[in-house]
């Protein structure tokens, strides 16, 4: 049973709704449900960087993207462009492994290259781009800005 109050004027009126017990009842299933699906959720690292693994509960998986047409490309050399991700949101305390896919909204004719990441460590990474070469044979951060490349990143690593 839910009491609800209300007020009109300087009368106070009691009103009581009530609910079945079948209701009640699955609602308290669907809540039970829903809190052990949340419970059981975890993840598990198979290996690290350094060899060492954290304790399971603090086993973290952090994502993001730099954002089509907000990518701070910077230039490395001829045909080469990188920039910083910043993961220091996910709070991670050893280094974290990184996983990154290439996200471009305009289509090149010619969309081949490599990626590589680099300098991981709990507040970020490096990503350099290699090969994504335009008509001219060059990768320039215009080049990349207006076709809207972007990283999509997933780190996993521990919290605490």
């Amino acid at each position: 049973a839910v009491v609800s109050t209300q007020s009109t004027g300087n009368n106070l009126s009691l009103r009581l709704r009530t609910m079945s017990y079948k209701s009640v009842s699955l609602f308290a299933v669907q809540l039970l449900l829903l809190l052990h699906a949340a419970a059981s959720v975890s993840t598990k690292i198979a290996s690290t960087h350094s060899g060492n693994k954290g304790p399971e509960p603090c086993a973290l998986v952090c994502s993001g993207t730099t954002g089509a047409g907000r990518t701070n490309w910077r230039k490395w050399a001829t045909g080469e462009i990188y920039l910083w991700v910043d993961t220091s949101d996910c709070g991670f305390v050893s280094k974290p492994t990184v996983t990154t896919t290439l996200s471009v909204a305009v289509i090149s004719k010619r969309i081949t290259g490599t990626s590589q990441v680099a300098y991981e460590s709990t507040g970020g990474f490096r990503v350099y781009l290699q090969g994504f070469v335009d008509e001219n044979g060059d990768l320039s951060p215009e080049y990349a800005m207006d076709r809207n490349y972007a990283v999509n990143w997933l780190a996993v690593g521990y919290n605490c």
